[in-house]
């Protein structure tokens, strides 16, 4: 994939001319998919499910004893507790889940141990859903183990057994479900209602209710939650995986559902029906040994090799939520995973129905300017054997795009795999997040509305993305609170939208500013409220709109 997971709707001025050429009879999960798993080679395949992915991966023994945690998974464990429980060994299902919620689990891993079975189901982890997939492995010392995969939920994805064909759908029924415990079902729909945008009046006439009402069951959210806000309202449901800064039409598209995104998931209803309060603490794992990292990560691409390519490849295109595709060096699409093919379809200016096959060529939905500059990133790709990392901004959203060379079926030369998923708003692409890769720094992006704003109005947009008031903003960036409010009255004309928590939620949305991570995440790199950085492809797109306006006055 050569631009993003989550582009919005193309702007349809500009429409990029349409290679000659029929469709691409097959692009989907099936056939060909597999013969690929072989060419990339076990070793890359673990690189780019580990480490370039969002997903947090686990090799669990049969009797709950954790043997590998990739970084991810290190962090969000270490994020949860006092102490940095991650550096320590023995660690166990036990030492980071409620006594029920590892039970259960544990129940899972053994079967999938005995009965060889993979096995799927949404958790609500610290009220955030995530969708779990559990694979049979070989423990590093050759016994039965399960290899588990983690990552966060859309807010209309659902897990549908026609989503993972080969996989058994099971339903979780203890979680670790946070604040979403205390919450009653007409509270939840009221919190899903705010995520998604939706002002008072609106939610009442949804709810069949008085604006009245839904003001007293708002002030009972930010009561049990302890937030103050709308828009810290409406941060807790996009962080839960209840609601989506983007539009509904879109989630669903990249979700591969057809369900309402407003409609709760059955995990979640269940949650809302056998309300327990605050589920109790994890007990932690007594100080042991410090844990040797690089013996584990070893150990852990041996029993991926006997895992094998194949099932890498399944996890990587159907479990990790990101866009996966296989070019040629001119850009012909030989392979797209089922998510990716949903972009395609939609980016695609052409289609003449919606059952029509994904495109062939990336011209069909890649901005000519763009297409120019990506296709020589992939020619140097097939003709160096090298990896590249960029940036890529499409339609105002912040992308990772990771290509690897591998050997063309038939013929000499190279083809690439490319991996694309959406960056956070602390991430940067670097060593961290595309190891082994040169990073290059494309010139050419679709910035959307993005292009329409200054830096000083980006610095605003970021830091009311990032939940802080228009005071706080002001002192931040040393102006004036009504100065402040100009940018705000600028950025939402040119934005077309009108609201505090319309700004935030385009932030969001673009990766620029995630609310979560006030006095919350320093292991993402956030340090106390200091503002939320923004990333260089985002300040050039700026820097060249201020360019432009100068160029013109003169």
């Amino acid at each position: 994939m050569l631009c993003g997971v989550d582009a919005m709707m193309p702007n349809e001025q500009h429409q990029p001319p349409r290679p000659d050429g029929p469709r691409a009879p097959d692009c989907g999960a099936s056939g060909s998919g597999s013969a690929f798993a072989e060419r990339a080679g076990i070793g890359r395949l673990w690189t780019l499910l580990t480490r370039v992915t969002h997903c947090g991966v686990t090799f669990t023994n049969r009797d709950g004893t954790i043997v590998y945690l990739n970084e991810e998974n290190r962090r969000s464990l270490d994020r949860r507790s006092p102490a940095p429980i991650s550096h320590l060994r023995p660690l166990r299902v036990e030492h980071y889940c409620p006594p029920a919620m590892a039970s259960e689990r544990l129940g899972f891993m053994r079967r999938v141990c005995d009965e060889g079975v993979t096995v799927v189901y949404e958790s609500i982890d610290e009220g955030r859903r995530d969708l779990v997939t559990l694979t049979p492995a070989v423990g590093f010392e050759g016994q039965p183990a399960v290899m588990s995969v983690c990552r966060p939920m859309r807010s209309a994805e659902r897990v549908l057994a026609q989503n993972f064909p080969g996989c058994e759908v099971v339903f979780a029924r203890d979680h670790f479900p946070g604040g979403l415990a205390l919450l009653s079902p007409r509270e939840l729909e009221v919190l899903v209602l705010v995520g998604e945008g939706h002002a008072y009046p609106e939610i009442a006439g949804m709810l069949g209710c008085s604006g009245r009402t839904v003001e007293r069951h708002r002030d009972n959210i930010c009561s049990k939650l302890g937030i103050v806000s709308r828009l810290e309202v409406a941060g807790f449901a996009i962080n839960a995986g209840l609601a989506d800064p983007g539009s509904p039409e879109q989630d669903a598209v990249l979700s591969l559902a057809q369900c309402d995104p407003l409609e709760l998931s059955d995990t979640v209803t269940h949650l809302t029906r056998v309300r327990r309060g605050p589920p109790a603490g994890v007990q932690g794992p007594e100080p042991a040994q410090s844990a040797d990292f690089e013996a584990e990560e070893r150990q852990a691409r041996l029993s991926a090799e006997r895992l094998g390519a194949a099932r890498l490849w399944r996890l990587l295109t159907l479990h990790s939520g990101c866009c996966v595709t296989v070019t040629d060096r001119d850009g012909s699409i030989a392979y797209a995973n089922p998510r990716s093919l949903a972009w395609l379809a939609w980016r695609d200016r052409y289609r003449s129905a919606p059952g029509d096959a994904a495109p062939a060529h990336l011209g069909r939905c890649v901005a000519p300017e763009m297409l120019a500059e990506r296709l020589a990133f992939v020619r140097r790709v097939c003709d160096e054997g090298v990896c590249l990392a960029y940036e890529s901004i499409n339609d105002g959203l912040r992308d990772l795009i990771y290509f690897h060379p591998i050997p063309a079926p038939h013929r000499e030369g190279h083809m690439v795999l490319s991996v694309s998923r959406r960056l956070r708003a602390w991430e940067r692409v670097d060593g961290r997040v595309a190891p082994d890769a040169a990073i290059v720094h494309p010139e050419h992006h679709e910035p959307g509305a993005l292009a329409l704003l200054s830096p000083r109005e980006v610095e605003v947009l970021v830091l009311v993305g990032e939940g802080f008031s228009y005071a706080e903003i002001g002192r931040l960036l040393h102006r004036s609170q009504r100065t402040v409010e100009r940018h705000r009255d600028s950025i939402c004309k040119k934005l077309g939208i009108t609201t505090r928590l319309e700004i935030a939620r385009f932030a969001i949305r673009a990766g620029l500013a995630e609310m979560c991570h006030r006095g919350a995440d320093a292991a993402a790199g956030h340090a106390g409220d200091s503002p939320a950085p923004v990333s260089e492809e985002v300040s050039a797109i700026a820097r060249r709109r201020v360019r432009r306006a100068e160029d013109a006055e003169s």
